[in-house]
């Protein structure tokens, strides 16, 4: 894990939300188009931009869990949302079928009631990924296909903030899976998930002092610095592969 630790030694965390926000500035054309209006039907009016978003799906899956009926079908098709608008803008259209729509309410109602989910948890990666595993006792739309992972990861952040970082093809590039399939290698996450938690530790002065009031957790600073660079990382390898293609 030591050689992990220098990913983020010369990062500009100055320039972090800019950043991040510019790698995401397809969120203002898709957040407008029907499948997004569908999706953010519970956020009115609808979030500006992508971590506007971000903010409203922290607040609200906190409130959600605490009550008694759990996470709803709104809160987790925005969630959706979030994750899918800028690879697979379409994914969440199947969510407004009648079947689909009536078995993710029900599932989620029964997720929401399960102690596993309800209970806190610490910083054991071996945990992280039995609850990530445990998700596939619910048919939820999303969490199913080869996106499973990231959608996994994903609504686990969302119940613990400050504990499980989202894994996808962007922030495990950063940690040195480039390789074709890494969001759907299960034996990639516990690596992730350690490597993150270090980052976290390593780079608390500076995050606590730059962004000690945002609502963002040292977790999700981290990981959003780390799909910055990988980005970075995917677009370099995307380059060569096309000088490559012209050679041939």
């Amino acid at each position: 894990m030591g050689a992990m630790s220098s990913i983020l030694a010369n990062f500009n965390w100055a320039g972090l939300f800019s950043r991040y926000t510019d790698l995401c500035g397809a969120y203002g054309t898709k957040s407008k188009t029907s499948v997004a209006q569908d999706c953010l039907r519970g956020f009115c009016p609808t979030p500006a931009t992508d971590v506007d978003l971000y903010r409203q799906l922290i607040s609200r899956f906190e409130s959600e869990w605490k009550n008694g009926d759990g996470i709803s079908f709104e809160c987790y098709s925005a969630m959706l949302f979030w994750k899918m608008y800028s690879t697979q803008p379409n994914f969440c259209k199947s969510l407004f079928e009648g079947r689909h729509r009536k078995q993710v309410e029900s599932e989620l109602k029964s997720l929401s009631k399960d102690a596993a989910f309800r209970r806190a948890i610490s910083k054991d990666a071996d945990a992280v990924i039995a609850l990530v595993r445990r998700l596939s006792d619910y048919s939820i739309y999303g969490m199913m296909d080869k996106c499973r992972f990231a959608v996994r990861t994903t609504f686990l952040h969302f119940r613990f903030p400050d504990i499980v970082p989202i894994a996808d093809v962007m922030t495990l590039a950063a940690t040195g899976r480039t390789e074709d399939g890494a969001g759907t290698n299960e034996k990639n996450l516990k690596p992730y998930f350690e490597t993150v938690w270090q980052l976290e530790v390593q780079n608390l002065p500076v995050t606590a002092q730059s962004f000690g009031g945002f609502p963002e957790s040292a977790v999700r600073l981290n990981e959003m610095a780390l799909f910055v660079i990988g980005h970075a990382i995917r677009n370099g390898i995307r380059s060569q592969e096309k000088r490559r293609a012209k050679l041939l």
